[in-house]
Parts: C-alpha cells; sequence; structure tokens
C-alpha cells in the first residue's frame, strides 16, 4: 500500500509576492457610490470596476475556487495564492455592469457595488494575503438625501419610510463594523462634506480618499471639479425628486437609531426643510427651532 503523498509545507507558509490590492467601494444605494467611484478612477494607479451584478453568486465562486485550492498540495496552493487577486479581479470585469476599465499597472484593483458592505466579512476573508489585505471604501450620506432620491428610482422596493430606515440604519451599522474591524484599511467618505463647498472639494477628495490611500493627486487625470455627477436623480430621471414631506422628515429626524448613527458619523447633518404642500404640525425641525 502506498503511503498518501505528505504536504511539505507548515502550517502558515509564507505568500508568495504581494498582489495588487483589492478596492471595494460600498454604501446605500443613492449615497455617493458613483461619485466616489469616478473619483478614485481619476487616478490612473486605480482599477475600479462598475457595479457587479449577483455579488452573492460571484462571491461564492471565487470563495469555492479558494476551498479547493486550500486542500491542494503545497506547489498547486502556491501558484492559485499566486495568481487569486487577478483572477478576482478578472471575474470583476467580466460580470460588470458597465464596460470594463483595465490598467494592469495600478496599485489597486477591484469594484464599486452599493449594499456590498454587507459581504465585508466574506471580502475580508477572501483577500487574506498578508502584504495586500484589502482596502473599503463606504459612501455616506443624510438620510433625507438619500430616500428623496431612493424613493423615485424605478427600482426602489422600499415602499414606506419605515423600511428605507431599518434599511439605512443596517448599512450605516455594516460600516461601523467595517471602522471595528478593519481600522485604518477602511475609508469614509461622505458625500455632504464634498458637496458642501465647491471650492473645497478638491482638499475633501484628497484628505479622505487620496492621501489614505497614497494616490498622488498630482497624477489625477482630470481636476476634481471637473468630475461631474451624470447619476444624480435629475440627471437620470430628467427632473429633481419632489421633497419630503413633513411626515418622512420627522419619521427619520425621530427614530433614535438615526440620531445615534448621526451623531457618531454625520454631527452635522440636519433635517430638510418640508414640502410646502404638507404642514409640519409640531414636527422635530420645528422643536428644534423653538
Amino acid at each position: 500500500m502506498v503511503a498518501p503523498k505528505q504536504d511539505p509545507s507548515p502550517p502558515g507558509a509564507a505568500f508568495g509576492a504581494a498582489p495588487r490590492t483589492p478596492l471595494i467601494v460600498s454604501g446605500f444605494p443613492r449615497s455617493g457610490t458613483w461619485m466616489c467611484a469616478h473619483l478614485l478612477a481619476n487616478s490612473p494607479e486605480v482599477e475600479l470596476q462598475g457595479e457587479m451584478p449577483r455579488g452573492d453568486e460571484v462571491l461564492a465562486f471565487l470563495e469555492g475556487m479558494k476551498a479547493h485550492y486550500a486542500g491542494q498540495p503545497a506547489d498547486r496552493r502556491a501558484r492559485w495564492e499566486a495568481k487569486a487577486h487577478e483572477l478576482a479581479f478578472d471575474v470583476f470585469a467580466g460580470v460588470s455592469a458597465t464596460a470594463s476599465a483595465r490598467r494592469p499597472g495600478a496599485r489597486y484593483a477591484g469594484h464599486k457595488t452599493p449594499r456590498h458592505e454587507r459581504w465585508f466579512d466574506r471580502y475580508e476573508a477572501l483577500f487574506d494575503h498578508p502584504a495586500a489585505r484589502p482596502r473599503h471604501v463606504y459612501c455616506l450620506r443624510n438620510p433625507w438625501a438619500v430616500w428623496r432620491s431612493h424613493r423615485v428610482m424605478p427600482w426602489n422596493r422600499l415602499e414606506r419610510v419605515e423600511d428605507f430606515i431599518r434599511a439605512w440604519t443596517g448599512s450605516v451599522g455594516c460600516w461601523e463594523r467595517m471602522h471595528d474591524r478593519a481600522g485604518e484599511r477602511a475609508l469614509l467618505f461622505r458625500l455632504d462634506e464634498m458637496t458642501a463647498d465647491p471650492a473645497q472639494a478638491g482638499a475633501v477628495v484628497e484628505r479622505t480618499l487620496l492621501a489614505p490611500l497614497g494616490l498622488d493627486p498630482a497624477r489625477l487625470i482630470q481636476p476634481v471639479g471637473a468630475v461631474r455627477n451624470t447619476n444624480s436623480a435629475g440627471q437620470k430621471l430628467g427632473a429633481e425628486p419632489p421633497p419630503l414631506d413633513a411626515r418622512d422628515i420627522d419619521r427619520i429626524a425621530g427614530d433614535r437609531r438615526v440620531r445615534d448613527l448621526l451623531s457618531r458619523w454625520l454631527p452635522e447633518a440636519t433635517p430638510p426643510e418640508a414640502a410646502a404642500q404638507a404642514p409640519r404640525r409640531g414636527g422635530w425641525l420645528d422643536r428644534l427651532r423653538g
């Protein structure tokens, strides 16, 4: 009887040369993921694909490949580890809903897809090369602006403001987990901060995105101010969405979880004015002013 072939590699054997670093942009829909992705892709050091449909199945495929090679002899595992990241990047490009952007010399490669913050743990386990741990960017916007834009989208499935509050707070909760576990590898992009003062937009982008990722602002393909948001609700639908009525404003502002999250991550956010045709009836903003 022939003895089974032994795996000569010790536990925790060293990985090969560091691959490109994965970069995943996520966030609640209508929170600036499109703008953030275009600002990052404005650097030649970043290869970022568009939205990844059927993300659960795509990640399951990559996880299955990883699990298969984990049980192989050391030489086959080493070959897999040497190409695993690039295979994942090829998959991201192949399934992207938009035309693929290929920059083989880029330092970072990945994709932007709203709601993928919920799969943070899966990305962390998939990309476990110790010299190329993934970087995450979570996009955050004040909930009133998000709901105003989200509710008029043809793909919106949230019928009530209460449904939106539950989904939005769950998403920001994923960011808090990401922040706690990934530390400096997780970045927060606040769309409101970038758009508050157009004259300061470049400085905000450099401070919140470029500098933490080590990207050279002098190498940007075009100035930050030239990156236009063609994905806004007004651009997509041909008209600005109607203002929120007083009831929706107050229900968002009155939710304890919303207030807690805003106090930590968007302390300057305040409720907007209500639609003129909807009286406030002594709502949260009136009490704040009083």
